[in-house]
């Protein structure tokens, strides 16, 4: 199993099935041109070539993949200046030397990413693929137009759509498989909400 999903949703997945990270991608963001660029062109990015880098100055770190992918550590790998060994609380790792962490647990689950991956997505209401403003609670009025032309889009490679747009319903286009759920209204904790609720759903067009 090889899930890659665009925020924690991927994370809670693997939890609750109980199953080992076979990605370095779990627990962590991947947005705008990135998430396109995982998606589209998988098979051409170097996943080895990497550099990390932080971003706001206080240890909130993006990991640059092959000059192409910007994925954001900072959500559940935090810096903690008394854990001088890595603290796991919740779901979230602490650590003195968190680039270390970051970079060594990468390597580590990369070496496991051997299967195709399954792209399964978190579209919270109002995502846009170019925003920074990860919690925006409007839609900006091109977003659901954004979601269809992604549908719309030839991949190689299997997308599972968890999204709040009745508009677009339950639908699939050829690899690209779109599931309303009215969950995704709520950002900030539904990805766990979602992954608990459709975990058979998931399990079942994975295989």
């Amino acid at each position: 199993m090889n899930i890659i999903s665009n925020n924690c949703l991927g994370g809670f997945i693997y939890k609750y099935a109980d199953h080992p990270y076979n990605n370095p991608f779990v627990w962590t963001a991947i947005y705008g041109n990135s998430l396109e660029r995982i998606i589209f062109d998988y098979d051409t990015v170097n996943f080895n070539d990497i550099w990390l880098h932080d971003v706001s100055g206080r240890r909130t770190y993006n990991l640059v993949i092959d000059n192409k992918l910007d994925v954001k550590f900072w959500g559940h790998y935090k810096y903690d200046e008394l854990a001088n060994t890595p603290i796991k609380r919740g779901d979230s790792i602490y650590s003195k030397d968190i680039e270390s962490f970051i970079c060594s647990t990468y390597r580590k689950r990369l070496s496991r990413m051997k299967e195709p991956p399954i792209f399964v997505l978190h579209w919270w209401l109002g995502m846009s693929v170019g925003t920074s403003d990860y919690w925006r609670t409007t839609p900006p009025s091109n977003d659901l137009c954004y979601l269809q032309s992604l549908c719309n889009r030839t991949s190689k490679y299997k997308i599972i759509i968890f999204h709040p747009y009745s508009e677009l319903g339950n639908s699939q286009y050829g690899n690209t498989i779109c599931l309303h759920e009215e969950l995704c209204m709520f950002p900030k904790r539904s990805p766990a909400f979602v992954a608990k609720k459709r975990l058979n759903d998931i399990l079942q067009l994975i295989t």
